[in-house]
């Protein structure tokens, strides 16, 4: 197996990007419609990307609760207190 040194992609400005596409034959209109398309897609995926990160937070906070509501101390607390309940009558 062949081991290469990590590529780079060249970024281009929207000027270059322009040039270059209607010089391989877009027009202007369709690299417009490109350019929006792909606008919306990394727009949909941000709001994906923290809808789930907001998900996975309120999951941990949940699991967070659970865990302090059955600590040892708050069971024993509660075992206690139900023996009491139980001698008493």
């Amino acid at each position: 197996v062949l081991i290469t040194r990590p590529r780079r992609v060249r970024r281009y400005d929207h000027v270059e990007r322009m040039l270059l596409l209607q010089h391989a034959g877009y027009s202007q209109k369709q690299v417009a419609m490109c350019c929006f398309e792909g606008i919306a897609i990394r727009k949909s995926r941000l709001a994906s990307n923290e809808y789930a990160e907001i998900e996975r937070l309120k999951k941990r906070r949940r699991g967070y609760e659970d865990a302090v509501a059955l600590t040892p101390v708050h069971y024993h607390n509660a075992v206690k207190a139900k023996g009491k309940s139980a001698t008493a009558d």
